[in-house]
């Protein structure tokens, strides 16, 4: 079979488009969460379903719904030609659209927000970095059966946590990242993301 738009990448960011720039909107309001395993990483789900917020790829758009979060060790993308320690998916999804927000992991400082999600109670806005600014490319999931027509938003500016952290994310799938795919004719577009954590 023929898959020409894989995910992950490697993101060049002296080719980010700046023409085009994306403006999501997130909004992530404080959760329950309850754990989800799979073959292929750990993860978490709102409970109940749906209460775990949204994204708006645009404006006057149908909002996806947060269907859960997981994290792949090291990270599936590289920036820059570099791998990090690892990265959080945030899965959205309406329907047959599916977007993946990611947030790259990297080893340093004890971050709040992790342990308390760790405790499966909290906003995924709490996440966030400072900075907004992130990229977006039409790509793949980067589990089975690997469906394409998923909008990626990759954060640029990485999320630190603590090794330990990082092990309690993942869980028993250490070393679970996918190869990085060509991106061909496919075009990297800036974007700047809107955060909040109201409903």
């Amino acid at each position: 079979m023929n898959y020409p738009q894989q995910s992950p990448i490697d993101i060049d960011s002296s080719t980010i488009r700046t023409s085009e720039v994306w403006h999501p909107s997130c909004s992530y309001p404080d959760a329950r969460w309850q754990e989800r395993d799979s073959p292929f990483n750990a993860g978490m789900v709102p409970v109940p379903a749906g209460s775990g917020g949204h994204l708006r790829i645009g404006d006057g758009s149908e909002p996806l719904a947060v269907v859960e979060f997981h994290t792949h060790a090291p990270s599936e993308h590289l920036w820059d030609g570099v791998q990090g320690a690892g990265e959080l998916h945030i899965v959205h999804v309406d329907g047959d659209r599916t977007s993946v927000l990611a947030l790259r992991l990297a080893i340093g400082r004890r971050n709040a927000a992790v342990d308390r999600l760790l405790e499966r109670q909290g906003a995924l806005s709490a996440l966030m970095p400072p900075g907004r600014t992130a990229c977006t490319y039409l790509g793949s999931r980067t589990t089975p059966p690997f469906g394409q027509e998923v909008r990626w938003f990759v954060v640029d500016e990485a999320v630190e946590v603590t090794d330990a952290q990082l092990r309690a994310l993942v869980g028993e799938h250490a070393e679970n990242a996918r190869r990085v795919f060509d991106l061909g004719d496919r075009v990297v577009d800036a974007a700047a993301l809107e955060v909040d954590g109201g409903p």
